[in-house]
């Protein structure tokens, strides 16, 4: 059975104006989390490019990086070029999602997200390749988007009643990563975050920290949590520091 001790902790890094923000923010987390995940224009706002700042990271610190690519913004041709550089750079791993369909935004569909897995294997670059994964699929989708081949698998829409399922796509991950959301609520988060994520599972710090005890004693733990703080980076920081010393 995994411990708490030995599951990796990721940390949601959000678009930064600077790059002086951005290297304070790593230094924050050096030591206190193992990866750095990097969204790529989330909600379909243009606020940074995730390659580009993973590449940056890359530079600045020694966290492991997880870059991510809205695939409905590249083609084939982009989408690789993409990835060579990301491997260039050190980048260990990068998630494609579909992305967010913005009005009056052209939208490219050559490489969906499953195939842009196939994509990076062909490549043969040293890339760990990832999809997301949701808990409200039913079990027959769940199995299905697990043998799509990826290397990393990031859960989305984890909650105590879906703590089964988890368990169930861990033992069928058959030692591939699997790494759910904990998207943590602060006071000074709260009234962006309910409107903007709609159904998505919330926690208070105190809340979280339950469920992430709950997660580390399942017979079929997940490889590690990812911790998501939007708005309050700190409350976020401070989280990760908790669940390092249990």
């Amino acid at each position: 059975m995994r411990r708490r001790s030995e599951l990796e902790l990721v940390f949601e890094i959000e678009p930064v104006k600077s790059r002086e923000k951005l290297e304070s923010r790593l230094r924050r987390l050096e030591g206190i989390a193992d990866w750095i995940d990097i969204p790529d224009s989330p909600l379909g706002t243009a606020l940074f490019s995730s390659p580009l700042a993973s590449c940056m990271s890359k530079g600045i610190s020694s966290l492991k990086v997880l870059s991510h690519i809205r695939v409905i913004d590249v083609n084939r041709i982009a989408l690789e070029a993409t990835l060579r550089g990301l491997a260039l750079c050190g980048v260990e791993g990068v998630v494609f999602l579909r992305g967010d369909i913005v009005d009056s935004v052209t939208v490219i569909r050559d490489v969906g997200p499953e195939e842009a897995v196939r994509v990076t294997k062909n490549l043969g670059l040293p890339l760990l390749a990832g999809l997301t994964l949701s808990l409200r699929k039913s079990a027959e989708e769940i199995e299905a988007r697990l043998r799509a081949g990826a290397d990393i698998y990031l859960v989305l829409n984890l909650s105590e009643s879906t703590l089964e399922k988890l368990e169930s796509a861990v033992k069928l991950a058959a030692g591939k990563m699997v790494i759910p959301y904990l998207v943590l609520l602060s006071e000074k988060n709260v009234e962006k975050l309910r409107p903007l994520l709609g159904k998505t599972p919330l926690y208070s710090p105190e809340g979280a920290l339950k469920l992430a005890e709950a997660i580390a004693s399942l017979s079929y733990p997940p490889s590690g949590l990812l911790i998501s703080s939007p708005g309050d980076f700190e409350a976020g920081a401070k989280f990760v520091e908790v669940l390092r010393k249990r």
